[in-house]
């Protein structure tokens, strides 16, 4: 099976140009199989991780996905269909917070290896494909110095988000941060916007579409009064967030915006 699929994508690659190609290898990326067990296979490969095979049902991956190991149709026809499915799955799928989801836990172990490891083994640069990514992480998790800050210092949490300008096409790109609060900490709201501030402008100046959301649920915790699943648009406060105003004007306004939450 191996050797006749390899034979018959050399032989595609050598008699149609990579337009005709690509329309071809499009095929296999539709919205069904991007959002079933093959499409978050593709995902879980792409972020260096293994799929659980005893619940994706192996024999149909192996069927389907095999179109994205180079051992069944070579590393060029592989790496083409990387590439496709980068760009279908941003595409076809209006929610594609189902893929490509980077959480807290060594969060620069992730992005390094979502943004610069050729986990597929084709010889393709991630970077040169990404066309959206999610990061899902607790407020706590990138403030430097709390115990479950996913970060030892400064400098290598900058590294790490610094991994994020590496991605080539920005235009149209998709970056989407939520993060999640079991408790609203104020104090820790300057550290996270200055943080990603840079970030966002750099790929909106670039052509690319960024959103940030705050997700508070104060379920399990001390907190009192609290009112769970909020999810708040802070975009806006990223783009104009200045160390000089947040006492002033930025901090007050979101005090009066979650008292008013906390209120209905």
């Amino acid at each position: 099976m191996a050797t006749w699929n390899k034979l018959y994508y050399a032989r595609m690659h050598d008699r149609l140009p990579r337009e005709i190609r690509d329309m071809i290898n499009a095929e296999f990326w539709d919205e069904d199989y991007l959002k079933g067990f093959e499409g978050s296979e593709v995902a879980m490969k792409a972020m260096g991780e293994s799929a659980d095979t005893h619940l994706l049902q192996p024999n149909r991956i192996l069927c389907i996905s095999q179109v994205v190991l180079p051992e069944y149709v070579g590393a060029e026809a592989a790496k083409e269909n990387v590439q496709m499915w980068h760009q279908t799955a941003a595409r076809i799928c209006p929610m594609p917070r189902t893929w490509l989801v980077l959480s807290g836990y060594n969060l620069g172990g992730k992005l390094h290896t979502v943004i610069c490891k050729d986990t597929f083994g084709v010889g393709l640069d991630p970077a040169t494909a990404l066309r959206f990514l999610n990061i899902e992480v607790d407020d706590t998790s990138l403030v430097l110095g709390h115990k479950h800050s996913a970060f030892e210092d400064a400098a290598s949490r900058q590294n790490a988000f610094n991994l994020l300008l590496r991605i080539k096409k920005k235009f149209g790109f998709k970056l989407n941060f939520i993060i999640y609060h079991d408790c609203i900490r104020l104090k820790m709201w300057p550290e996270i916007l200055g943080l990603l501030r840079p970030i966002v402008e750099v790929i909106e100046r670039e052509g690319g579409h960024v959103t940030v959301e705050s997700d508070y649920s104060g379920n399990n915790t001390d907190c009192m009064d609290e009112t769970s699943g909020v999810r708040t648009d802070i975009e806006h406060l990223v783009r104009t967030y200045d160390p000089a105003t947040w006492d002033q004007s930025m901090k007050q306004g979101l005090i009066d915006y979650f008292e008013e939450v906390r209120r209905l």
